[in-house]
């Protein structure tokens, strides 16, 4: 069974997005599955409450 990935790396792929990269930009930036980094705020998911 595979580790989640640390807080720190979804901070860091977090904020790429937020700062207007593609989800698949920060995927390959940090080297995570584009399924990980579409699960960040700014990746099409809601940020906040509904």
């Amino acid at each position: 069974m595979t580790r989640p990935y640390p807080d720190d790396l979804r901070a860091r792929v977090a904020a790429a997005v937020m700062a207007g990269q593609t989800c698949r930009a920060a995927a390959a930036l940090f080297g995570v599955s584009v399924s990980a980094a579409s699960g960040r705020p700014g990746c099409g998911q809601p940020v906040g409450p509904a």
